[in-house]
């Protein structure tokens, strides 16, 4: 699904008015499955799950709406949903936010015009970061995060950039602490939103007892899901018509009798793959875990992409909400869990939204190149009166030429006299040229949807979110 180009366009599958009845049906379905998850029942997994992040200020009752990323400097198209997440939370669903902080950390930037020669070019402004999974990383040093801020905002000192440099301003009112970086993220995001009312947590403080099973579920068939995984992943090229490997997941690998999982494992900072080897237990970086329920291995376990969205549909809530772009490779999740846990897959929710460089017109461009046709088309509607008067035999000529079926002879002669009308407007043309060349170079740069979250005003997003 390609997300909307129009500047303000929104996307949402189903559309919201089907998000109540989906997350009651997929609850129902869920609390009352089959399934057992490493001889456990999902519903019981399911329950001791809730009551956990009841402790976090989710109640347990409701139906659970769940989102959640990377600490990144999101786009709006992602930042939007958790403005989502606000409309819902009013109209009484119970909603929150995970921070992906098991994800590895290998450059958090923001992406930011500047002006140089008279033209806008874009740049990488980097947060100077150490390389490590997300969780265990701090945050910037407040050297580095008043280094960072500013070089922002001096790059915005041009005319486009003084609406996203105002919004961004607000950062310097934002408070610098030293700790955990996700945290961090987290509390910057929500200071740019204005205090919302939901929930948000780092992912790698539940992702214990209940996701351990999902794991050893995994681990102990584990033969089985590699076929299952692989079947859904060429399903999945043939249909998109790929042969990319890394799409939607990179194939998983088989060596030397183990079996790669679609797991990592977390060692000072970095993370490993994680095989299961020909003795039936757990494997990574040269540690071997002590028995297939190794606790000690299995809480250093985090989830890769497939088996993250795999967990929170299962366990972690009954409605998931992706973007487009995770929405997309969500179907080959979909298939796993029909193929391996033999389960109708929990049906999800995409939504986006498009926003463009605020305080940019981005239809100045369009109306410019719409001009130029015009004036190409009808010279004569644009000659000031005097040059009216002195061509008007041409005039009344083309004007002729036009009411009449033409010959080849008829349309060169209309195309003589078009010309030579328009030379009349040739400065007009020129400059005309000039700043539609201009406009779209403008509009190359910063008619990008990946510019960071705090270029832009919440009040812009949550009007969208709040649409009727």
């Amino acid at each position: 699904m390609i997300p909307p180009r129009e500047d303000g366009g929104v996307f949402l599958s189903p559309p919201f008015d089907q998000w109540a009845s989906l997350a009651l049906k997929n609850s129902a379905y869920l609390n009352n499955c089959p399934l057992q998850i490493y001889g456990v029942p999902l519903p019981k997994i399911r329950e001791r799950f809730r009551k956990k992040l009841s402790a976090r200020g989710i109640p347990p009752g409701k139906p659970l709406i769940l989102t959640g990323h990377q600490p990144h400097f999101i786009h709006p198209g992602i930042w939007f949903r958790y403005f989502l997440l606000e409309r819902l939370n009013q109209e009484g669903f119970s909603v929150s936010a995970f921070i992906l902080d098991s994800d590895f950390n290998s450059k958090i930037s923001a992406l930011v015009p500047f002006q140089a020669r008279d033209e806008i070019f874009l740049k990488e402004v980097v947060l100077p970061l150490e390389r490590k999974v997300f969780e265990s990383l701090s945050s910037p040093s407040k050297e580095q995060w008043v280094d960072f801020i500013n070089e922002i905002r001096e790059s915005l000192n041009f005319p486009e950039g003084l609406r996203a440099r105002e919004n961004f301003s607000r950062v310097f009112h934002f408070e610098h602490r030293e700790e955990p970086y996700p945290r961090f993220w987290s509390r910057l995001r929500r200071f740019f939103e204005g205090d919302p009312q939901y929930s948000e947590f780092p992912l790698s403080e539940v992702l214990n007892e209940e996701f351990h099973l999902f794991v050893l579920h995994i681990a102990s068939n584990g033969e089985r899901f590699l076929e299952a995984f692989q079947r859904a992943t060429e399903s999945w090229r043939k249909e998109k018509r790929t042969e990319n490997r890394s799409l939607p997941f990179p194939d998983l690998k088989i060596h030397s009798g183990k079996i790669e999982l679609p797991f990592w494992f977390l060692l000072q900072g970095e993370r490993f793959p994680v095989f299961l080897n020909p003795g039936r237990n757990l494997q990574a970086s040269g540690i071997e875990s002590k028995g297939l329920e190794d606790p000690s291995f299995l809480e250093k376990v985090r989830p890769r992409a497939s088996t993250l969205t795999m967990f929170l549909r299962l366990v972690g809530c009954d409605l998931f909400i992706h973007g487009t772009g995770g929405g997309t490779y969500e179907q080959a999740v979909d298939f796993i869990l029909e193929d391996f846990f033999e389960i109708d897959p929990p049906p999800f929710i995409q939504a986006t939204l498009t926003m463009y460089f605020p305080g940019f017109d981005f239809h100045e461009q369009r109306r410019v190149e719409s001009l130029l046709r015009e004036m190409r088309k009808s010279p004569e509607d644009f000659l000031p009166p005097e040059a009216k008067r002195e061509n008007q035999e041409l005039i009344s000529r083309k004007n002729q030429l036009r009411g009449i079926k033409l010959d080849r002879e008829g349309f060169r002669e209309l195309e003589r006299i078009n010309k030579t009308l328009l030379s009349l407007l040739e400065d007009q043309v020129r400059s005309l040229e000039e700043k539609a060349g201009a406009l779209l170079k403008k509009k190359e740069v910063l008619g990008s949807r990946e510019f960071p979250f705090f270029f832009f005003h919440p009040r812009d997003l949550r009007s969208k979110a709040f649409q009727k």
